[in-house]
Formats: C-alpha cells, structure tokens, sequence
C-alpha cells in the first residue's frame, strides 16, 4: 500500500507542476499580447489571448480562401468615406484583427496611395464595425499608421 501511495503523491506533483508550466505559459503569453495591444492600439496583434473564450484582440488570417469577411471592402469603405480629407486610392489590406463587439469591430492596417502626395504609398488604420442586422458596416474611424511612439493619436469620426 506504502508504494501507491508514493505513485499516488509522485504523480499529482507531476500533474503540478504541468499545471504550473500551463499556467506560466499562459501568464506569458497574456503579458505578450497585453504588450501588443497597447503599443499598436489593437491594430497589430499576432498572439491569441490566452483561454478558450473568445475575446479581446484576436489576429484573422487575411489570406484571400480564408477570409471570414472581404477585407478589401471594409479598407474601401474608409478611404470612400474620408475622400473628403485625404486624396487615396486603395491598395492592399496588410493586416487584420478583430474584436468582439455588437457583432465584430474589425481593425483593418492597409496601404493606400497619396494622390496628394505623388501617389505614394502610404499605410493607414481603420475600425469598421460590422453590426446588426449582418452586414450593416460602419467605419468609425481611420488614421496615418502611427510611429510607436505616437499611438493613440488617432482621429474618430
């Protein structure tokens, strides 16, 4: 009985200390990904929060078969909406993420040329809102793509 309980005790350290690491490496990538959202506004995140509910920041494939919206169009819709204030020509979407909201509040980096300025190709930001009913779109805001040290200088509409 002396050696299953020893097997017994040795086993729940190991099961311990594997919960330990999880949970290490989920502080980790919690600190990561907190440490992403702040320096780019939410705009740029590459790592998934940590936990299997689905919230916060999460970064979307933009390769074009896996899409879960047409990015494109989002990007389009801002650069048509503020025409008024700066001269562009869409280009491509460089990079998405998205979070949950009324439905989803899509953060779109893309690049666009200046027509104002040569035609040259500049990077910007939008969040577009996709609400109710399904694909209702609303661009609430767009800016120049930011410096690091300049986030959270952005214009909202």
């Amino acid at each position: 009985m002396e050696v299953e309980k020893s097997a017994i005790v040795k086993n729940d350290e190991a099961t311990s200390n594997i919960k330990r690491e999880e949970e290490d490496s989920d502080r980790k990538t919690f600190e990561a990904y907190t440490e992403q959202v702040h320096k780019t506004d939410g705009y740029e995140v590459t790592i998934s929060r940590p936990g299997k509910i689905m919230r916060g920041f999460l970064p979307m494939d933009i390769s074009v078969e896996k899409r879960y919206q047409d990015y494109d169009m989002c990007a389009q819709l801002a650069v048509d909406k503020f025409n008024s204030l700066f001269k562009l020509e869409f280009v491509k979407v460089l990079m998405v993420t998205v979070r949950p909201s009324c439905v989803f509040t899509f953060y779109i980096t893309f690049e666009a040329k200046d027509l104002a300025d040569e035609a040259e190709v500049k990077t910007y930001q939008t969040q577009v809102l996709m609400g109710l009913p399904h694909g209702t779109w609303k661009v609430k805001t767009m800016r120049p793509k930011p410096n690091l040290d300049e986030q959270g200088d952005c214009w909202i509409f």
